[in-house]
Parts: C-alpha cells; structure tokens; sequence
C-alpha cells in the first residue's frame, strides 16, 4: 500500500502532526510505501517562503491583524478562494508527482493542497481515499471547502463534530481521534535522570517556559521576568530557532539566583515534559495535545488570536489548565497556580480522562479501513 502525507510548514505542529501519522505506519506497516511531503515548499519554494514570512510577520508584529484575518477567512468564502487559488497556481510540479506516485491512502495535516487533490479525484484521475486530520482545537471554513472528496475528518474532540456537520459535512466522515503525537510522549521517561541531565534538582519545583520559537512574541520577556520573581521554583526555558530571544533570556537568567536552562531547538520535548510540573507556553495545537497527553499542566500565555483563542477556550473549558489573563496580575496569578497543589492535581485528573494518546494509531488504522472497503 502506498501513503502520501502531506503538511505546511506553519507553526511547526502541522508537521509534527504528520511526522506522527509517519512514524506510525513505518513502525507498525513496514511494507508500505510512505511519502512525507511539504506540500507548499514541494509546489513552490518561493511562494512557501512568502507566505510563510508573512505568516511569522503578522504573528510576531501585527497579532491583532492576524486574528482579524483568521476569522474574516472563517466567515466570508471570497477570503477562503484566496488559499484555493495559491493552491491552484502552485500545484502543477506536485499534481504530476501526485499522479505518478498514485497513493491508496493520502492524509493532510494542512488543507493547503486539498483543491488539487480535489481536483485530482473528480476527474478521477487519483482514487485514493483522502482524510483530513485537523490539528487545532476548532474546526475553519479552509478545511472544510472541499468536503464532498473527503473521506474522513479526523478531529481532536466531539464538539468538532457539531461544528462540522454544521457545515453539511456527513456525521459518518468524522471521527474524534484527538490530535497525532509521536509515540514518545506517551512512555514513561526518568523525570531524575533527565533533571540530574540538566544539573538541575530533582525534588524541586520545575517550571517549563516557552515562549513561542520563531514567533515569540515581546510579552514573554515580561512573563519571563514574572517567573523569574516566583520563589522555591527552577526554571527551564525552551527558544526554539528563536536566538534573539535565547540571548535576552540567558542576559536576565544570568543576574538570578535560580537554577535556569536556556535552550534553543531541542528535540526531547517529551523529556523536558516529563521533568517539569507545569509549562508556560502558547497554546499551539500539538503543544496543547502534548502536554495533556503527558498529563502535564499547561499555564497559556498570550495566545495568538484566532486558532490559539479557540485551543485556549478547550483548555479551560475542559479543566485542563489555566491562561494568564492580558490586564491582570500575571505574576500572582502565576504564583497561586503553582502553590496550589491540589488545582493542579485536579487538572492532571481532567487531561488523564481526556487525553487520545492513540490518536496517530487511530487515524492510520480507520485509512487503512476504509481503503480496504473499496
């Protein structure tokens, strides 16, 4: 069986996503064929590069213009058309690779290429079963614009499924997987032998920041200097690609007396998870999906308007953990979280009800189903 997993690369968890649904079919399906591809850098690397420094502008500078944005696309389908038509124009090189390749089973991460997929199928040129994995905590009208060539949504949780079928989508095309994360974060991991890693204490209090990689915003140097106030704590900070934002945080970890890891990109995500016990972060969909599945209490800052509101909204919703309100005290806010133990006990509880640790398996498997039912 031959599976094309496509995804874009904005924001990292798109990827990640798909890096899961990957990871699982080569372990569990060595015999099938797997293509991993970045459907817009493959279409058209310049026109991936604009988008995607446009992208990384309006979050960083304008976040208020990007959320306007977000939700004038999510309601008036003229601003939607814009996405179809820079799919259209870039999908030549990848419509022929697409063809030759001719996949059973195609799953996006991203709905970038969904309109030459969809193009692809009505013509009956390709007949692969195609699904969908939404990786945020709501549902946008750019994924839902070719619905009638999809043959499964998959969706982190049920009320998704009411906002989809309110969009005339079949209830039998969706299915409440959660959101794909790598099989690391759900083993078990030695949270001493990875604190001891970082010469860092393992009968303290560990608080995981990270303020947005490449997107940080300038508010988490304020939050960062909140944290650095709160006693009996040591402190991980993760910057991602971000080295501007490594260097000011290093500048002012230097004049504490904490102990304080500065990194930069790191791909032990699931061990700085396991070693902490409670993150300061963005609400990103898979950092989101990481931490309750981890059962690791999110604290969210300064959510990017738009998908990250909507990830925010579930999170507290559901009891999952809590947000640092713009206007407020974010530093006693902050310091009552961390000295209540029983909340956070509590919030451990709710993610270890709701956490989809099977959620890559569960997506994979369903493909595989219904490319059999053909």
């Amino acid at each position: 069986m031959k599976i094309l997993i496509l995804y874009a690369s904005f924001g990292g968890g798109h990827a990640k996503a798909a890096e899961a649904l990957k990871e699982y079919y080569t372990n569990f399906h060595p015999d099938y064929k797997i293509e991993y591809i970045d459907a817009l850098k493959y279409s058209s690397p310049e026109l991936n590069k604009l988008l995607l420094h446009s992208y990384i502008q309006l979050s960083k500078n304008a976040p208020k213009a990007w959320g306007r944005l977000y939700h004038l696309a999510d309601n008036h389908k003229s601003i939607t058309d814009i996405s179809s038509i820079a799919s259209k124009v870039a999908s030549k090189k990848f419509k022929d690779f697409t063809i030759n390749f001719n996949p059973d089973i195609i799953l996006c991460t991203h709905p970038f290429s969904m309109d030459m997929l969809a193009s692809l199928k009505r013509k009956n040129i390709i007949n692969a079963k195609i699904g969908l994995v939404l990786t945020d905590y709501a549902s946008h009208s750019i994924w839902e614009t070719q619905s009638q060539y999809v043959d499964a949504f998959f969706v982190a949780h049920p009320g998704m499924v009411e906002q989809l079928t309110a969009c005339d989508i079949s209830e039998n095309k969706i299915f409440v997987t959660g959101i794909p994360t790598l099989q690391t974060f759900h083993e078990e991991h030695n949270r001493e032998i990875v604190l001891k890693d970082l010469d860092l204490d393992s009968d303290k209090f560990t608080l995981l920041f990270f303020p947005g990689g490449e997107y940080g915003l300038s508010k988490n140097m304020a939050i960062f200097k909140d944290i650095l106030r709160i006693p009996n704590i040591q402190i991980i900070a993760g910057c991602g690609k971000n080295a501007k934002m490594k260097l000011k945080l290093e500048k002012l970890a230097k004049v504490s007396t904490k102990k304080i890891r500065i990194l930069g990109y790191t791909d032990k995500m699931p061990d700085l998870l396991s070693a902490c016990n409670i993150v300061v972060s963005k609400p990103g969909g898979l950092t989101t999906s990481e931490c309750i599945v981890t059962h690791t209490p999110i604290v969210i800052n300064s959510p990017l308007p738009g998908q990250e509101d909507h990830n925010s909204n579930y999170v507290l919703n559901n009891g999952l953990g809590f947000r640092l309100f713009e206007g407020t005290n974010k530093y006693l806010t902050l310091k009552t979280i961390i000295t209540n133990k029983k909340r956070q006990e509590q919030v451990i509880e709710m993610q270890k009800e709701l956490a989809k640790p099977f959620a890559a398996q569960n997506i994979c498997e369903k493909m595989i189903e219904l490319t059999n039912k053909k």
